[in-house]
């Protein structure tokens, strides 16, 4: 994983704030380098934009150590963090340590529900929902297909049991006061290439 810092230097000002991103691979960084200054729609004329590159750990303590020396060192104002190929941990890392500068991290692509908690990932925005959003469509789909009783199989993550509750309470909350029964709930451990019958 690579992980870019984009300074904003307005051409008049001495000081440099700066945004850290953190991007999956270097073709991304390059892409995003070459075209931010080129769309002054989204930049102001009067700013320039530059980026310094790292590669990311897939460690999360490394990860939180490099955070910290580039954060302190380079005057960041915000964190731009996508989900990485491998260690899927960076992105928690990278977001409890600037939550401890107080810095905004925003999530390119991270589409975990435990960023939605903000007690914990205290200045974390997205920009894709996270996984347990896909239950609003599925509960949309039983009804449409008139079913009353489902088996619901998740995986025993953060990520499955914030889909399952959030499907039960959409399942119990639709207008035409049928409620959608949950009549089995099984659960199996993320990271199975095939599920076997339990």
């Amino acid at each position: 994983m690579y992980t870019g810092t984009f300074s904003i230097q307005s051409i008049c000002e001495d000081h440099i704030p700066k945004a850290f991103i953190n991007i999956s691979d270097k073709y991304q960084i390059l892409y995003f380098s070459q075209r931010i200054n080129q769309d002054k729609a989204y930049v102001d004329p009067e700013r320039l934009l530059r980026n310094v590159t790292m590669l990311m750990d897939s460690n999360p303590i490394r990860t939180a150590l490099e955070v910290c020396k580039q954060l302190v060192s380079e005057s960041v104002y915000a964190v731009i963090v996508s989900h990485p190929l491998n260690g899927d941990l960076s992105p928690a890392a990278v977001s409890y340590t600037s939550g401890f500068y107080h810095i905004p991290v925003i999530g390119i692509s991270s589409r975990d529900s435990a960023f939605s908690d903000k007690n914990i990932h205290v200045s974390f925005l997205r920009t894709v929902p996270p996984y347990s959003h896909q239950a609003d469509v599925w509960v949309e789909l039983v009804k449409t297909f008139q079913y009353s009783q489902v088996i619901f199989v998740h995986s025993s993550d953060t990520d499955g049991r914030a889909l399952l509750g959030r499907f039960r309470n959409n399942a119990q909350n639709h207008e035409d006061d049928k409620d959608i029964k949950v009549e089995m709930v099984i659960e199996f451990e993320p990271g199975l290439n095939e599920f076997v019958d339990h």
